[in-house]
Parts: C-alpha cells; structure tokens; sequence
C-alpha cells in the first residue's frame, strides 16, 4: 500500500476512530440503525443520533438510555447541516429519502457508508 494510514487500518473501531478524529467528528446521524451499536465503538453515545421507525419491545429497551428517536428518516425532524456525519449501513432509502437524509449533513460533512455485501451498491451509486 502506498498510503501508511491505510495499512493501519484493522478494524471497523479503528477505522471510524480515524474518521472522527480526521474530520472532527462531534455529531454524527445514523438513520435505520434498528439495534446496531457499531458507532459506539468510536463516539460517545451523545454524539449519536440514532432515528429509526422500528419500535418494538425489544428495540425500545436495547435503545434505553440512547439518543434514538423514532420516525421516518425519508421525513426527518432535523434542521439542514446539523450533522458533522452520516453513518449509511445497508437501508433500502430511495433517492428523495437518501437526499432528506444528506440535507441533514452540513456542507463539507463526511458519508460513511457500510454493506456486508457487494451486490447492493445501488444506495452508494445515487451519492455520485
């Protein structure tokens, strides 16, 4: 690898502790996050902004004590670039619901997205 940076790269941890700490990384959105905790790895749970329309049980004790807010991210409640950071994992959003997430993330703010598979790129291809 031609770049140092990268090869230090092992983990998800690593890799977002980098990012938050590359891009200063203080307020960062996860829409669809359902019961995922992966960010909290790298950011301090009030740094996280979780929304989400999935409300059971289950997800409303695993989200206790979490900035998690419940609705449709295709109709958010937050004002335009509010958001240092995007966290995009494998959700199904159209490209008006993919364009009300980005209107939440400032100028100059960072989009990371994660798939555990290659076949769905289509939510990437619409950030071109």
């Amino acid at each position: 690898m031609d770049d140092p940076t990268l090869e230090r790269i092992i983990t998800t941890e690593d890799f977002l502790k980098l990012l938050r700490q590359q891009f200063s990384i203080t307020r960062i959105y996860y829409p669809g996050a359902s019961v995922d905790d992966t960010l909290e790895c790298a950011f301090e749970s009030r740094e996280i902004t979780y929304l989400d329309n999935e409300i059971s049980g289950f997800v409303k004790e695993f989200n206790k004590g979490r900035n998690y807010i419940w609705g449709d991210f295709g109709k958010s409640p937050f004002p335009d670039g509010i958001f240092d950071a995007v966290f995009y994992e494998d959700i199904h959003a159209t490209k008006r619901e993919l364009a009300e997430i980005l209107r939440a993330l400032r100028k100059g703010g960072v989009v990371i997205h994660s798939t555990d598979y290659c076949e769905g790129l289509e939510g990437l291809k619409m950030l071109e």
